[in-house]
């Protein structure tokens, strides 16, 4: 069964490319989605051309391939299958925040964590790509180091280390070869 999954109707910088629609493929098999249609609210519509998600995986779709703009305030999406049943919806009527990311539960689109990306970061094919292959847990917890691309405290503590070890082998080998100068 494909369902949204997730989107992020309000990113930081340009919305116009950035906005994302995010399915999931929760059955046991990969699924063709040729033919099948995300439409908003407004009537704007995407129709995938040759297009597979495999099993327990997700396909993410941008603004700029898709031409569905996400409205910032609420917006609802249908998605229909190649035989135009209505396969899955799902809406918001909030105001996002720039950057906010938006989880489904049941038939809504909740007010989520704020996970902005720095623009050139990843390009769509990337993210794409990443989210693809990495299973959501993996994806979750690896995020904050690989997107935001800073250190963790485990990783600092070890850094410290190893350059206090090398900063002691310097001094030593200094002395050693300072007492074979004075002899």
């Amino acid at each position: 069964m494909v369902t949204f999954y997730e989107i992020l109707p309000n990113p930081a910088g340009k919305d116009s490319q950035n906005e994302w629609i995010k399915l999931y493929n929760s059955s046991d098999q990969a699924i063709n989605i040729s033919g099948w249609k995300i439409k908003d609210a407004s009537g704007k519509t995407f129709v995938f051309s040759q297009k597979e998600i495999d099993s327990k995986s997700f396909l993410t779709v941008f603004s700029g391939q898709t031409k569905i703009s996400l409205n910032n305030d609420g917006d609802k999406l249908f998605l229909y299958d190649q035989n135009n049943n209505l396969a899955d919806e799902a809406s918001y009527n909030f105001n996002v925040s720039e950057g906010a990311v938006l989880p489904r539960k049941d038939n809504l689109f909740i007010s989520g964590q704020n996970t902005i990306l720095k623009e050139n970061q990843l390009s769509s094919k990337q993210i794409d790509k990443v989210q693809q292959t990495v299973p959501a847990s993996q994806r979750l917890a690896g995020q904050a180091n690989v997107l935001n691309n800073k250190p963790s405290a485990q990783n600092l503590i070890i850094g410290v280390t190893i350059a206090f070890v090398l900063s002691l082998v310097f001094i030593i080998i200094i002395k050693k070869l300072l007492s074979i100068n004075e002899d």
